[in-house]
């Protein structure tokens, strides 16, 4: 409970600030973490802009583990928040969601995703658990090469899972279209 409704003012809007951020220039994902056989899943935020003043802002009013780290693309300079905690993370976006619009469904499954993990950190993968990691990858794809890229991570796993996804042609294609969902 706040002492002095003013904070309690002040924290409401830097919540809401870094909802806004994160439905307008953020990424809220679970990826993997990472190029083994072995799957290793991990959820994450991630905002990117062009100002790092902006960035850090988030990174000083906002608690948890938040790296920054500059990308280059097309000639330009970008910086990327990215907060990769899970306990963090859990936390800033339960309080957060109720100011989230955009990206509000794939924080609700992360959340779940978190929680179902906190339950079982060390064992395997439940069913649900990558259904959700599929869900919110289908829903942050944005053009073909991100398909591509996911249909090489389920190969990858359910080739040494000794599943058999889908036939390859003689040139070593994929015969047919991947079916998501």
């Amino acid at each position: 409970m706040c002492i002095n409704n003013w904070v309690c003012i002040l924290e409401k809007i830097l919540i809401g600030q870094l909802a806004t951020a994160i439905d307008a220039e953020g990424s809220l994902s679970i990826v993997r973490a990472r190029k083994t056989p072995y799957a290793n899943y991990r959820p994450q935020i991630q905002l990117t802009n062009k100002s790092k003043e902006w960035l850090e802002y988030f990174q000083n009013k906002v608690n948890g583990f938040w790296r920054i780290q500059s990308v280059k693309w097309k000639n330009r300079t970008y910086y990327r928040l990215t907060m990769r905690d899970r306990k963090c993370l859990l936390e800033s976006l339960k309080e957060i969601l109720p100011y989230l619009i955009i990206k509000r469904e794939r924080a609700i499954l992360i959340i779940e995703f978190c929680e179902s993990r906190n339950s079982h950190q060390k064992s395997a993968y439940t069913e649900r658990e990558l259904e959700i990691r599929k869900q919110v990858f289908l829903m942050n794809i944005t053009g073909r090469g991100h398909l591509k890229q996911y249909e090489k991570d389920v190969m990858m796993r359910t080739r040494h899972e000794g599943w058999k996804l889908r036939e390859r042609d003689s040139k070593g294609h994929f015969k047919g279209n991947l079916h998501c969902g």
